[in-house]
């Protein structure tokens, strides 16, 4: 009886030591099924789909890097620039000119919206700016970038002329002090605060984000991951907080484990992880008008209503015949936005005319393999939460 008194504290030594013993007084997002996740079908949570064939005929795209969306536009940036279409999906316009001139601008890491004054911002780390267009591809304004601050990945608008920044992971080049910073407009200048602090992993000579989707937007609250992490942070008052934690602690180190792992660069540390089967925290959030979807270690995708939370392992579409990630889409949005290359759908063509998608099997008719990308959104049902409950057995 000792002996297995014994081997069981062992067992559980070693475990409290690799993965994350969670403490605090931040809200606990107990998953249902947390040990049993679940394949489903696409249309078990998605009420419908809208399709936008982007026009070709003005605008050949070539490999598609972003789109966001404001109302009637769609906001398309691929390796040339950033275009503007319609809801129809008709060409507008092209967002600024290359070059080295007043308002133009060399390279583009990526942009983001000022939906408040109807703004295109297109960050240019290299150059140390944000160039600011309108809607239709005027020319606005410049802001000029620290040094320190010109490594910007990822950024959106938080309210009250604040924008938030996420940075990739510190490297040989770039030593960020931050993973998240506000910043604040003055004379033309963006002055930053840290918000929350880099780890202090490294990926040497390689810039890596590691974080696919780091910020996203639910009831008026902006959720923010952490690298390596299984919490929630939240804003508030000009800070970043933890908010919740995803209780699924072995898919998350603990800190003792990365304080044993320090000399590793970040890529060693990951093979270091999967060894010892250990996660790699919540790596995306995207979030619709009801939900918060949250991708865990890039293999399963958690659905959560701020009162329930789901563990999805696979998402299959009927219509397609292929397994879906809904937020490693290719595409990113307040709305979940993602798009179908023109030529994967012509190859499938035959498939999606015997489907149930009407409107999918419409477009497709009159696609070329050549043409522009199709944007698809996803509408979530509003009970999606019950529907999975019910049909699976969840908690039962």
């Amino acid at each position: 009886m000792g002996k297995i008194i014994m081997i069981l504290f062992l067992t559980m030594s070693s475990c409290q030591r690799q993965v994350s013993c969670h403490k605090g007084d931040i809200e606990i997002i107990d998953v249902l099924n947390r040990n049993h996740p679940i394949e489903i079908n696409l249309y078990d949570i998605v009420d419908s789909v809208k399709y936008v064939p982007l026009g070709t005929g003005e605008c050949l795209l070539s490999e598609i890097e972003c789109i966001k969306n404001d109302g009637k536009f769609y906001f398309v940036k691929d390796s040339r620039g950033v275009f503007v279409f319609d809801e129809e999906g008709y060409f507008i316009n092209e967002v600024g000119y290359r070059g080295i001139g007043p308002g133009e601008y060399v390279y583009s890491d990526n942009f983001y919206l000022d939906r408040d004054n109807k703004l295109v911002c297109l960050i240019c780390n290299s150059a140390r700016k944000i160039l600011q267009y309108t809607y239709s591809g005027a020319y606005s304004n410049t802001i000029q970038l620290d040094t320190e601050d010109a490594n910007i990945e990822y950024a959106m608008m938080c309210g009250q002329g604040e924008l938030i920044a996420y940075y990739p992971l510190p490297n040989d080049y770039s030593q960020n002090q931050s993973e998240y910073s506000v910043f604040r407009i003055k004379n033309d200048s963006l002055i930053g605060e840290t918000l929350l602090k880099a780890k202090e992993i490294g990926t040497q000579n390689i810039h890596y984000p590691f974080l696919h989707y780091p910020i996203a937007l639910l009831d008026n609250q902006y959720f923010f991951i952490s690298v390596l992490s299984n919490e929630l942070f939240v804003y508030e008052g000009g800070q970043i907080m933890p908010g919740y934690y995803v209780n699924i602690p072995e898919n998350e180190p603990s800190e003792d484990f990365i304080e044993e792992h320090k000399d590793l660069n970040f890529f060693e540390l990951v093979e270091t992880l999967k060894k010892s089967n250990i996660g790699l925290g919540i790596t995306a959030i995207e979030s619709s008008s009801d939900y918060l979807f949250m991708s865990i270690s890039n293999k399963s995708t958690l659905i959560w209503d701020k009162k329930r939370s789901i563990q999805i392992s696979d998402i299959y579409d009927p219509d397609l015949k292929l397994y879906s990630d809904l937020l490693l889409s290719g595409g990113v949005s307040d709305e979940h936005l993602g798009f179908y290359s023109a030529d994967f759908l012509c190859a499938n063509k035959e498939l999606i005319l015997k489907g149930n998608d009407r409107s999918l099997a419409k477009l497709v008719g009159n696609l070329l393999e050549d043409d522009n990308p199709v944007v698809y959104q996803y509408y979530f049902k509003k009970n999606a939460i019950d529907i999975l409950i019910e049909k699976y057995g969840i908690g039962l």
